[in-house]
């Protein structure tokens, strides 16, 4: 929901207006273009985001042992002496939303402490990865877990890069100065204290000054198949980075998404970050783009079933012009999942104290989408994670969840769309004796703001 609204401000007109890309004579966007300029920082600090990490770290076990008195906070010199073997490692069977999405948060924290202090973002990973391992050996009761291990390491990374930007976003913003500040320390808390207390005398030194971005926000109704259930939502889509531009670093091209579904009976969200840890460009004829390799970190949670992963893998994202106001943009990436979860919570499919399953799979990403700068544009996409059950814990088994969407949208003006979108999600899951099969559509009417008065899929 933060980042819906500092999105949302992001929209305002003449908020960040990003240079138009150079065009040859026959109105073609020229590729690859330069990198865009960015700031040295003026100094870097290791040591600044480890004090400020464990100092989280330190809150939240504070919190949890005498305010909240978790049992599994109540630590002793026993408890730690006891996690500290590797041999007591093992996969724990928290709540979906802890596994999945409160830990790869708790890993953007250090993460953004660390890029805000001067680190790249190579260095900046090491921090979720050490405040993870004492976490686990020294602040809980509970055995160290290998999920939440990789989900706060690598889902704190992909996630914190992404939202680290998008606050500079704000940061360089023609907003007023009181939302630039509020916006920014929502979307990264620590980014924000470390300007404040160093005076922004430690930054990031590979962030482009004006970056290239497109995007939009909007909401809506939406018409569900179970149960013809009727609510709204929210949505909001950024991609930063144009695949006609030199590759400067991770993540200097990045798509990140959120929805947020509202109806009677409960509240859901989406949160999808894809983002490109090293690539090339390349250009052929019309068709110019950016391939290499891509990090992904996902949390999909639908009214019956959900998926959540953190992946790693090879793809690309194009743009074939096809006149200089229109365009095919294209996207595919595979990937492979070192520690993924899905499932529904139908009592036949709980094993023990857990709601979903685990394992490794194989995720794959497409999306192709026609775009017209005058009129709007028409995307089909599909995103799909296969799990493999019986590697990490019994009982053995696949699960197989599959969206499928299909968007149309009108240009109504200079910032403003209104469409249909239509979803549709799959699964087909099979472990030990229990088979199931299920499916959910929806609906839904959507107008959106866009944030630069262009379009752009991909990127344009």
């Amino acid at each position: 929901m933060v980042t819906l609204v500092s999105l949302l401000l992001l929209a305002s007109p003449g908020a960040l207006e990003p240079a138009d890309p150079p065009l040859s004579e026959d109105g073609v966007p020229l590729a690859p273009r330069k990198a865009r300029a960015t700031e040295l920082p003026r100094a870097r600090s290791f040591v600044v985001p480890a004090i400020e990490a464990l100092l989280v770290d330190f809150a939240l076990a504070s919190f949890n042992n005498l305010v909240s008195r978790e049992p599994f906070a109540q630590i002793t010199l026993e408890s730690i002496r006891v996690n500290l073997p590797l041999s007591a490692w093992e996969l724990d069977s928290d709540y979906f939303l802890t596994n999945q999405f409160g830990h790869p948060y708790q890993g953007a924290w250090a993460f953004t402490a660390a890029r805000s202090a001067g680190l790249s973002f190579w260095w900046a990973t090491l921090y979720p990865f050490v405040t993870s391992l004492v976490w686990e050996l020294f602040f809980e009761v509970d055995k160290p877990s290998v999920n939440d291990h990789i989900t706060t390491t690598i889902g704190g990374a992909l996630l914190g890069e992404a939202l680290f930007r998008l606050s500079m976003l704000v940061v360089r913003s023609g907003l007023p100065k009181w939302m630039r500040e509020v916006f920014s320390f929502l979307l990264a808390p620590p980014a924000w204290i470390n300007d404040a207390l160093f005076d922004e005398q430690l930054a990031a030194g590979d962030l482009p000054t004006l970056p290239f971005y497109r995007g939009w926000l909007g909401g809506g109704v939406v018409v569900q198949s179970q149960a013809a259930r009727v609510g709204a939502f929210l949505t909001a889509r950024v991609i930063h980075g144009a695949p006609d531009e030199e590759v400067s670093g991770p993540f200097s091209h990045f798509d990140i998404a959120a929805d947020l579904s509202i109806d009677r009976n409960q509240v859901v969200g989406d949160f999808t970050v894809r983002g490109l840890l090293w690539g090339r460009g390349y250009r052929l004829g019309r068709l110019h783009g950016v391939a290499g390799l891509f990090g992904s970190y996902e949390y999909v949670a639908p009214q019956i079933f959900r998926a959540s992963s953190v992946n790693v893998g090879g793809g690309t994202l194009a743009h074939f012009d096809v006149t200089p106001q229109t365009a095919v943009e294209l996207i595919a990436v595979v990937s492979g999942i070192p520690f993924g979860a899905g499932g529904t919570v139908a009592p036949s499919e709980v094993v023990g104290s857990r709601d979903y399953h685990v394992g490794p799979g194989v995720h794959l990403e497409a999306e192709a989408a026609l775009v017209d700068e005058r009129f709007g544009f028409v995307a089909l996409g599909v995103r799909r994670w296969n799990l493999f059950g019986g590697f990490y814990t019994q009982p053995a088994g696949h699960d197989a969840i599959t969206y499928v969407h299909l968007n149309g949208f009108v240009r109504t003006g200079r910032d403003a769309l209104i469409g249909l979108e239509f979803v549709r999600a799959l699964r087909d899951s099979r472990f030990g004796d229990v088979d199931v099969n299920q499916s959910l559509s929806q609906l839904r009417l959507v107008v959106c703001w866009l944030f630069s008065g262009e379009l752009g899929i991909a990127a344009h």
